[in-house]
C-alpha cells in the first residue's frame, strides 16, 4: 500500500460557510490549503430555515472568489433594517427602521439560505478530502465525484472501490491521531 504525504500551508478546521470562505480565500492568494470537516448530507435535504445576512464586504469577497454568480439567484435583498427594543422594560425605546433607499442603495446586503451558500462554496472547491476510516457506503465521495470535484479518500472498502487511483488519490489507513 502506498502512502500519500502532502504538506499544506494552512489547515482550516470547519466546513461551514465561514471555514469554506476562509479556505477559498487563502487558496486564492496562493496558500496550499486543506479544509477539514463534514460535508453536506447528500441527496434531498429538508428546507433550510437558517440564513446568512451578507453585507457589502461579504458580497464583494464572494464576487472575488467567483462564488457570488451562483448565489445571486438565491439572494433576497435586505432593503431595511429594523431595531426593536426587546427588553420588556416598562419604558421601551420606539422601533426604528433604516431603509437602504435613504442612502440611495438598492439594498444593505442580501439574505441567503445556508444550504445555498454552502453548496456554492463546495462547488468552487478544487478537491474533496474524505479521510474517514469507518466502514460505510461513502456517499459523500460519490457526490463530490458527480460534481466533478477531485477526490482523495481513505484506502478502505468500499471507498477504495469507488475512488480507484485513476479517478482520485487514496490516503493511507494510517491517519494522524
Amino acid at each position: 500500500m502506498s502512502e500519500v504525504h502532502t504538506l499544506h500551508d494552512v489547515a482550516v478546521v470547519g466546513s461551514g460557510p465561514s471555514g469554506l470562505v476562509t479556505a477559498l480565500a487563502l487558496a486564492e492568494v496562493g496558500a496550499e490549503v486543506v479544509a477539514i470537516g463534514p460535508v453536506p448530507a447528500p441527496g434531498p435535504r429538508a428546507v433550510e430555515t437558517r440564513t446568512a445576512a451578507l453585507l457589502t464586504s461579504s458580497i464583494d469577497l464572494l464576487k472575488s472568489l467567483g462564488v457570488w454568480e451562483r448565489l445571486a439567484c438565491h439572494a433576497a435583498p435586505l432593503t431595511a433594517i429594523r431595531i426593536i427594543d426587546a427588553s420588556r422594560s416598562l419604558l421601551r425605546a420606539p422601533d426604528i427602521e433604516f431603509k437602504a433607499s435613504e442612502l440611495r442603495l438598492a439594498a444593505f446586503g442580501y439574505n441567503i439560505a445556508n444550504t445555498a451558500l454552502t453548496d456554492a462554496l463546495y462547488a468552487r472547491a478544487q478537491a474533496f478530502i474524505y479521510p474517514s476510516t469507518f466502514e460505510g457506503f461513502g456517499m459523500p465521495v460519490l457526490e463530490a465525484m458527480a460534481a466533478g470535484i477531485p477526490v482523495a479518500c481513505s484506502d478502505i472498502p468500499p471507498l477504495s472501490e469507488q475512488c480507484p487511483e485513476r479517478r482520485g488519490r487514496r490516503l493511507s489507513r494510517r491517519l494522524a491521531s
